[in-house]
């Protein structure tokens, strides 16, 4: 009778730890271009989203100054007063920018107080304020505040009695509006300046300032600037029809009125 015994032979833990050593340097580094990978399509998609913020920012202020109205003197008065167009106040950075427009939000009949002998066109008082961020690791992050003040004869006033607040954006670093003078014209456009930044959560960094702004050089933040010109409605009908007067029929009032 033929026995056959089989064999009892198993790997040792020499080849065991051989496997494990050779598996980890194929692995590890699959893992590190992964997880490079994923950093970097992340920090990608945030800057995506910091540019439409920001386009978003400017948009909103595009319109507000291409609606903008600068109020007369006095109430059937011819002055006016083009240095206020838009006023600026606080010191920097927490700068407040206010001027009057009319109202983005309502019917036109809302925007009309007619009576026999006139018409009065009412104007909402828009502000631009920028406020402390709540971030401790970037402090350079700071809110974007829009409020609109409507005229206490506009439906919407009573419901919003300190005005209609909007936050634009909590990633603001750098935002101002400043007229611009055209050379040999009479032309007065505004200037707009946007910058955005966006820092990877619970990072801690060191960013420089040149004039205000930041300087991109920290792998971990991101910056978006944005800027824009713009030339109010207003001023381009004034400075068409330079001698037409307005009419005493047809006044403005602002919200404070």
């Amino acid at each position: 009778m033929k026995i056959t015994c089989l064999s009892n032979r198993a790997f040792t833990l020499v080849e065991v730890m051989i496997v494990v050593i050779c598996a980890s340097l194929l692995i590890l580094p699959a893992l590190v271009i992964l997880s490079s990978g994923t950093t970097t399509s992340l920090r990608g998609m945030a800057r995506v989203e910091t540019v439409l913020e920001a386009r978003r920012v400017i948009e909103q202020v595009t319109n507000d100054l291409k609606a903008a109205y600068l109020e007369y003197g006095k109430k059937n008065s011819f002055h006016l007063d083009y240095e206020n167009y838009v006023k600026d106040s606080g010191s920097y950075p927490f700068v407040e920018y206010q001027f009057y427009r009319f109202p983005q939000s309502g019917e036109v009949e809302d925007l009309l107080q007619i009576t026999d002998s006139e018409t009065r066109r009412r104007l909402s008082t828009v502000n631009y304020r920028i406020e402390a961020g709540n971030d401790p690791n970037c402090p350079q992050q700071k809110i974007l505040r829009r409020i609109e003040v409507f005229h206490p004869g506009h439906p919407l006033a009573e419901k919003y009695l300190g005005g209609l607040e909007k936050v634009l954006s909590k990633k603001v670093s750098f935002f101002s509006i400043r007229p611009y003078q055209v050379e040999d014209e009479y032309q007065t456009l505004y200037t707009i300046t946007l910058q955005l930044i966006d820092i990877a959560p619970g990072k801690a960094v060191e960013i420089q300032e040149t004039d205000g702004r930041l300087a991109e050089g920290n792998s971990q933040i991101s910056l978006v600037d944005f800027s824009s010109v713009v030339y109010p409605e207003f001023l381009r009908y004034q400075n068409k029809y330079y001698y037409q007067n307005q009419n005493w029929f047809d006044s403005i009032e602002s919200s404070e009125n």
